[in-house]
């Protein structure tokens, strides 16, 4: 920390700050990532304090009281570049970051809505699949009705032909019988 407060003696520019109502939205989650992330408290931070000691950085696997130092230094070292882009985000209108929160916004709600038709839409070709099947299986039903029908309908003609024989033949008897007598 003393190099950073040193070396912002030396360099006597007016620090350019981010303008923190446009960002406001940023403040719940970062508190939120905080509580999840178990951050401690200036009081921890000691050089000396056995919970900073026992603070581990996830990404580096070193100790938090040796790894802000070179935190800072890097920041310090960085400065020129952190003061651009405060610049940039300063110079950027609150009504566009408003436009594009609502766009967000809506494309958030417009992805939702179309996650919900295509489970619509899913559930409806669903149903339209089983009813497909269900016409194939009666389409299959019928066809064998049909070729049993005309099985019956071949046999019936059979009989009914065997029938007209013998209706023909006993006919054909008695005008036998009847010129005979």
């Amino acid at each position: 920390m003393i190099m950073y407060k040193a070396r912002t003696n030396r360099h006597s520019k007016a620090r350019k700050q981010v303008n923190a109502r446009k960002w406001s939205f940023l403040l719940p989650i970062l508190k939120y990532w905080r509580s999840q992330q178990g951050t401690p408290t200036n009081r921890e931070l000691g050089e000396g304090s056995s919970v900073a000691a026992s603070r581990i950085l996830p990404v580096t696997g070193e100790p938090i009281h040796r790894t802000i130092p070179l935190l800072a230094a890097r920041l310090v070292r960085h400065e020129d570049r952190l003061d651009a882009i405060a610049s940039l985000v300063n110079n950027i209108p609150n009504e566009q970051v408003e436009i594009m929160s609502c766009e967000i916004e809506q494309l958030v709600m417009g992805h939702l809505e179309m996650g919900t038709m295509i489970e619509q839409l899913s559930a409806r070709f669903g149903e339209a699949m089983e009813f497909i099947g269900l016409l194939c299986t009666a389409s299959t039903t019928t066809r064998t009705i049909m070729s049993d029908i005309d099985q019956v309908l071949d046999t019936t003609r059979a009989q009914v032909m065997s029938l007209r024989c013998a209706q023909q033949e006993a006919q054909a008897r008695e005008r036998e019988i009847e010129t005979k007598l």
